[in-house]
C-alpha cells in the first residue's frame, strides 16, 4: 500500500501480514518514507553557519582535530552562490568568517589555513556560541536561501548562560526563523542529552561523531540535508482506524508525532508503531490512519494521508509468518531496551546475567537472519551486536568502561544499519530511561 507526492512516497508494512479473528492481536506496523531523485539539476542557494566549540575541553581525545576535519571538508563541498560563517567560542566568542559568499577558487587556501590555526583555550560558552551564529542570519530576507547552522561540541557548558531550558529555547527560536540547526556531539564523553535535544529543538539532526574515522561518513551525510532537501518540518502522526488502536510509537510520541524533520533525495526513513486489533469478522479490515505533514521549499504546509489494512483470518500459519523487513525494525529497536537492561545490571556487578541476556536476544537475531540472509540493514546490526557481545565477554575491560563501549555500540548499530540520523533511536533512550 502506497500514497504518492511528488517526490515523497509513503509504503506501511505489517507485521505479522495477518491477524486471528476472535481474539485480541498485537501486530507492528512499519512506515517507510522513501525519497526519489530530483529532475532539476539547480538547488537553492546556501547560507551555512559553523559554530565550533574551541574550549579546553576539545583539546582531548582529538576532538578540535576531529572538528576540524569536519569544517574542511564542509567548506569544500560549498559552491558559487552560497555563503558560510563561523563562529568560534570558548569563554567568549569570536566570528572567524562572517556571512558573506566567498571566492573560493582563490581563498580557499587561505580559509583552509585559518581553519587549521585554530586552537582551544577558555571554558565552555555554548549559548553565546549560538546566539552569535543566529545573529549572522538577522539581515538575510531571501526565504529562496537554505539556511542551517552546524554545532560542533562536546557539549560540557561551563561559562555564559548554562541553564539548559535557555540553551534549548533558543534553539527552538533558530528553528522558528526557519534555520535548520544540526548538532554534532564529538568525542565519547559529550553531554549526550543536551546535543540531542539542541537538534530536537532545532528542527534538524542530531550525529554523534566518535572520532575523525566516522566524520566524513555524518560530514557528508549532513551536506546532503542541506544539498538534497526535499521537505522540511516532516512529522508522522499515526492514529487506529476501524476496530484498530494504535499503542505505541517507538522513538516518537505518539500523541504528537513522530518528528522526522528535514527530508533529502534518495533516502528512506523508517517509523515504527505498535497495534492492536480484536476483528470479530474475516476480511481485510481497517488498522490505522497516518498523516505525514511537512512543509516544501516554497515554505507551504503540504500533508499525505492514508490507510494500513491488515488481512483478518482463521488460518493460524498465516498469523505466525514472520514479516521480515517488519520484524528487523523491531528487533533494531527492541535492541535499545535490551542495551538499557545490560546497562542496570552492569551497575549491579551482574556481568554474567548482562551476558546471559545479550546472548538470549542475539540467538533471536540469528534465527531471523535464516529468514534473510541477504538482508543489508539486518547483517550490520548483527555484527553490531556481535561487537558488543565481545565488549562484555572481555573480563580484562572494566565494567564503567563496557558501559561506555555499550553505549558507543548502541549508535554503531544505529549508524551500520542506515539509522544515520540519530534523533530517532536516542529519543527512544531518553524514553525507556
Amino acid at each position: 500500500m502506497a500514497d504518492t507526492n511528488d517526490l515523497i512516497t509513503m509504503k506501511a508494512s505489517v507485521g505479522p501480514s495477518a491477524v486471528m479473528r476472535g481474539m485480541k492481536n498485537s501486530t507492528h506496523v512499519y512506515f517507510d518514507i522513501v525519497t526519489g531523485e530530483k529532475t532539476e539539476t539547480a538547488r537553492p542557494p546556501v547560507d551555512l553557519c559553523i559554530v565550533l566549540d574551541r574550549s579546553g575541553s576539545m583539546a582531548s581525545k582529538g576532538k578540535l582535530k576531529t572538528a576540524k576535519a569536519a569544517m574542511k571538508s564542509v567548506v569544500e563541498g560549498l559552491s558559487g552562490g552560497d555563503r558560510f560563517a563561523v563562529i568560534l567560542y570558548d569563554t567568549g566568542v569570536e566570528t572567524l568568517f562572517g556571512l558573506e559568499t566567498y571566492d573560493l577558487s582563490k581563498e580557499k587556501e587561505l580559509v583552509l589555513s585559518q581553519i587549521d590555526a585554530i586552537k582551544t583555550k577558555g571554558c565552555t560558552n555554548l549559548y553565546g556560541g549560538l546566539e552569535e551564529g543566529l545573529k549572522q542570519f538577522s539581515s538575510t530576507t531571501d526565504k529562496t536561501r537554505n539556511q542551517k547552522i552546524f554545532l560542533f561540541s562536546d557539549g560540557l557548558v561551563n561559562a555564559g548562560i548554562q541553564d539548559s531550558k535557555k540553551i534549548l529555547a533558543l534553539a527552538t527560536s533558530i528553528a522558528d526563523k526557519g534555520i535548520g540547526l544540526d548538532s554534532f556531539g564529538v568525542g565519547d564523553d559529550f553531554n549526550e542529552d543536551l546535543m540531542r535535544d539542541i537538534g530536537e529543538n532545532g528542527c534538524g539532526r542530531f550525529l554523534f561523531v566518535e572520532d575523525a574515522d566516522a566524520m566524513e561518513q555524518f560530514v557528508s551525510f549532513a551536506m546532503k540535508g542541506i544539498f538534497a532537501l526535499v521537505a522540511r518540518h516532516a512529522k508522522l502522526k499515526v492514529r487506529g482506524a476501524g476496530d484498530g488502536v494504535a499503542e505505541k510509537m517507538y522513538g516518537g510520541d505518539l500523541l504528537g508525532g513522530f518528528v522526522l524533520n528535514d527530508l533529502t533525495t534518495n533516502n528512506s526513513r523508517g517509523v515504527l508503531v505498535e497495534a492492536t486489533l480484536s476483528p470479530k469478522e474475516c476480511g481485510n479490515v481497517e488498522l490505522l490512519k497516518w498523516e505525514l505533514t511537512y512543509k516544501d521549499l516554497d515554505n507551504q504546509e503540504r500533508s499525505l494521508t492514508g490507510i494500513v489494512h491488515v488481512e483478518v483470518t482463521e488460518d493460524e500459519k498465516k498469523v505466525r509468518e514472520v514479516n521480515v523487513p517488519v520484524e528487523v525494525a523491531r528487533q533494531i529497536r527492541l535492541a535499545v531496551e535490551i542495551d538499557l537492561e545490560i546497562e542496570k545490571l552492569l551497575d549491579q556487578n551482574k556481568r554474567d546475567e548482562a551476558i546471559k541476556r545479550k546472548k538470549a536476544y542475539m540467538e533471536g537475531l540469528d534465527e531471523l537472519l535464516k529468514l534473510d540472509e541477504d538482508n543489508i540493514k539486518l547483517k550490520s546490526h548483527v555484527l553490531a551486536q556481535k561487537r558488543a557481545m565481545k565488549d562484555l565477554e572481555d573480563r580484562s575491560v572494566s565494567i564503567q568502561k563496557n558501559r561506555k563501549l555499550g553505549k558507543k555500540n548502541m549508535y554503531k548499530a544505529m549508524h551500520d544499519s542506515g539509522e544515520y540520523c540519530m534523533n530517532d533511536y536516542v529519543h527512544e533512550i531518553k524514553k525507556v530511561s
